[in-house]
């Protein structure tokens, strides 16, 4: 009578779970003595209930009894069959009273209750981790024991997860079937969308103890925490260098394989990382319009270059020096880091301070040696997207920046920038300390190691410590017999001459 009352009298006091019937709370029981006592003769895999052995003989048989009338699609179990039905009607009856999730099963609506309840029975026995329900904890059993049950049929790849399998399938489809209506990107899975949804709601629920960084995922805060304890568990077993983080690690080997796998449709270019060639591909596109002659660029930034143009120069200017900018917001930065002092954002580790946060991040790198940007042509990696710009004019042979005073020409703006004040005598960054001028900030850098005594270039064959890279890679050549061409230092700044 307790089905159509609905009534559930006997709990299970390991779990609370409830249940209509003493027998089921029998069978139930089973499970938290961890006996398993029904195993399959054909690959020794053993479980708790002879229905659940049942079902799971028929992975070996390849038998799948139960089709769907609409698309004749077969499925091994009953219950499968009856969750593939909801894909076609879209009923989704069962509703969390807590979250409002919709399940298509009831026995789903169940086990999505545990998470509310804040219960983790299920413990790991290696490592102590605990979940809410045994299928998690099963898949979680593969991390210690390598086992890779599922395999695809295409290419043989097998996969610790069924959904790792299911979301590995789309990379032969092409399928793509979820769309953000925010941003129109498009994922193979529902999972995958839902994830990306929270950066649209600006949320960022996960903070970091040490430093107060917030974040949206979980998983980008244990990334993040890398960081401060330099963790690298992800190591390269061709020359055993070791990565904060797994997507490194995977860029980094195709330095080995030479292996470059997203190919460009249009001209087979092939790119080592897939977010290398969407930006190459959107290079055929030109989405940014000037709204003076409406000529068409592919990038924003070649847009507001362009505006120089119409406008003489950088159209936004500092109201206290005159400096002009290409962006409104690189007014705001250098008003806040030339005219005020004011650097919100430091450094745990070393104490440096910055403007902006992204700076801070980048910073950080330096500490972890985490180097995400890497070239696609000789697939050197860097800290700063910045840097790896810069590097990229190596392999051009272009140097579209003239000097006016001597026709001397330049890849990079800042080059010409420092060059042009060899001729102006202009020497714009001084030392606090002793009040000595220097061209570039980069020199000014090194003449601060005359007065802090700081030397972090450590040669690897006799431990010998240096305030500069540059006395460093002379000192090596003293190890390699190497004859130096440029062989005088000058002791304020730390430049190099041949005499």
């Amino acid at each position: 009578m307790s089905t159509h009352t609905g009534e559930m009298p006997h709990k299970c006091h390991e779990c609370n779970k409830l249940f209509a019937q003493k027998k089921y709370l029998k069978k139930h029981m089973v499970i938290h003595t961890g006996m398993k006592p029904y195993q399959c003769g054909t690959c020794n895999k053993a479980f708790t209930l002879k229905s659940v052995l049942s079902r799971h003989m028929l992975v070996h048989t390849d038998e799948k009894p139960h089709r769907c009338d609409v698309c004749h699609k077969s499925f091994a179990r009953k219950g499968q069959l009856n969750a593939h039905m909801f894909t076609h009607s879209g009923e989704m009856p069962h509703k969390c009273h807590e979250c409002n999730k919709s399940f298509a099963e009831k026995i789903y609506l169940k086990k999505h209750m545990v998470i509310h309840t804040g219960m983790r029975p299920y413990k790991c026995g290696t490592c102590n981790m605990a979940f809410a329900l045994q299928s998690v904890l099963s898949s979680h059993m593969h991390i210690h024991t390598g086992e890779k049950p599922h395999r695809c049929d295409v290419c043989d790849k097998s996969f610790a997860r069924k959904g790792q399998l299911n979301a590995h399938m789309c990379t032969h489809s092409g399928e793509m079937p979820h769309k953000c209506h925010e941003c129109n990107k498009l994922f193979a899975q529902k999972i995958y969308l839902k994830k990306h949804m929270v950066i649209h709601t600006g949320m960022k629920p996960y903070k970091c103890g040490t430093c107060n960084m917030a974040f949206a995922f979980r998983s980008v805060l244990s990334g993040h925490m890398r960081v401060h304890t330099g963790e690298k568990p992800h190591r390269c077993d061709i020359c055993h260098k070791s990565f904060a983080r797994r997507g490194h690690l995977n860029a980094h080997m195709f330095t080995h394989t030479g292996e470059k796998p997203h190919k460009c449709d249009v001209c087979e270019q092939s790119f080592i990382e897939k977010a290398k060639l969407q930006k190459h591909v959107c290079a055929g596109e030109k989405p940014y319009k000037c709204d003076v002659c409406n000529e068409s660029f592919a990038h924003k930034g070649l847009l507001n270059k362009h505006k120089f143009v119409h406008f003489g120069g950088p159209p936004y200017k500092c109201d206290v020096c005159n400096a002009s900018f290409s962006f409104k917001s690189s007014v705001k930065v250098h008003k806040k880091s030339v005219h005020t002092d004011i650097r919100p954002h430091k450094c745990d580790l070393c104490n440096l301070s910055f403007i902006r946060k992204s700076t801070l991040i980048e910073h950080m790198r330096i500490h972890s040696s985490e180097k995400p940007y890497s070239c696609d042509t000789c697939c050197k990696s860097f800290a700063r997207k910045s840097d790896l710009n810069k590097h990229f004019l190596i392999h051009t042979h272009d140097k579209p920046l003239q000097c006016s005073f001597c026709s001397k020409s330049f890849k990079r703006r800042d080059a010409l920038k420092n060059h042009l004040r060899t001729h102006t005598g202009e020497k714009p960054h001084t030392c606090d300390v002793c009040n000595m001028s220097f061209r570039s900030k980069a020199n000014l850098n090194v003449h601060l190691l005359t007065h802090t005594g700081e030397k972090s270039y450590k040669c690897e064959l006799c431990c010998k410590l240096f305030g500069t890279k540059c006395r460093l890679n002379i000192h090596m050549r003293t190890h390699t017999g190497e004859k130096s061409e440029k062989s005088y230092i000058c002791n304020m700044c730390g430049r190099s001459f041949a005499r």
